[in-house]
């Protein structure tokens, strides 16, 4: 397997700000990895409301369901060596021409029922990073399709930051400035991989099938901007606990 992208596909990427890559993965690495979502879907010690970690979401009969583990290679031994595979680093090596640095990792469940993301740019949750060299690579764990919630990136909106402020989604005005008949979802395979910039606008519906959309975030900075993972973290925590008792952090912190 090629691990470079062609001179198109970097035309591609810049000219859209995302690049689909097929079938990067093996099934028996998908299968792997699949098993162990299932097993950490099953940790009490980290599937709670106290642990920043873990994120939930209340679905429509009023359940509450896990949303995302945030960060998680730190507690994963099965993803905890994937940031540095080189079918993720060869193409980012490749739009970079500097090496990339992990930023920001999150395992996105999407479970059967809940809701999607309305549209917005990661850059504006976090803007007080380069935001401009930040590229989140996206890979497939299960099948993603419009029905259970797909990705669906904007090309050619990915030349500046759109948001009035930061720390949130689009508000109805930055929609109607983006052309949503330009929207694509993309229907992905497991082991398939999407790399976008975080300024690229996307969104995704709510899973309305009987299946999950798990899906791993990897984002990456260049090298000359420095090692920020620790400091995205920091400021991460910040922005979680916005409003929450200080007295409870203690509880509510990273296991």
């Amino acid at each position: 397997m090629n691990l470079n992208l062609t001179y198109e596909q970097l035309e591609s990427y810049k000219q859209t700000g995302y690049l689909v890559l097929r079938n990067v993965f093996s099934e028996q690495e998908v299968r792997l990895w699949q098993a162990e979502c299932d097993r950490l879907q099953s940790l009490e010690e980290y599937v709670n409301p106290l642990n920043l970690r873990v994120a939930f979401r209340q679905i429509a009969n009023g359940e509450k369901m896990i949303e995302k583990f945030d960060p998680l290679l730190d507690v994963s031994p099965v993803f905890a060596n994937l940031f540095q595979d080189e079918r993720i680093l060869a193409p980012l090596r490749d739009i970079y021409m500097d090496e990339p640095l992990l930023f920001k990792d999150k395992l996105i469940f999407k479970l059967p029922g809940n809701a999607g993301y309305t549209m917005h740019q990661d850059a504006a949750f976090w803007d007080t990073f380069p935001y401009e060299g930040l590229i989140s690579v996206m890979v497939a764990i299960d099948g993603a399709t419009k029905i259970n919630g797909g990705l669906e990136l904007f090309p050619g909106y990915h030349d500046k930051l759109r948001q009035k402020e930061p720390l949130r989604n689009f508000d109805a005005e930055e929609i109607a400035a983006i052309d949503a008949s330009k929207g694509v979802i993309y229907e992905t395979n497991p082991g398939d991989m999407i790399l976008f910039s975080s300024l690229t606008p996307h969104q995704s519906g709510s899973n309305t099938s009987d299946s999950s959309r798990r899906q791993l975030f990897l984002t990456y900075s260049p090298t000359k901007n420095g090692q920020l993972y620790k400091a995205h973290y920091q400021h991460y925590i910040r922005y979680a606990t916005r409003g929450v008792d200080a007295t409870t952090l203690n509880k509510s912190y990273f296991k």
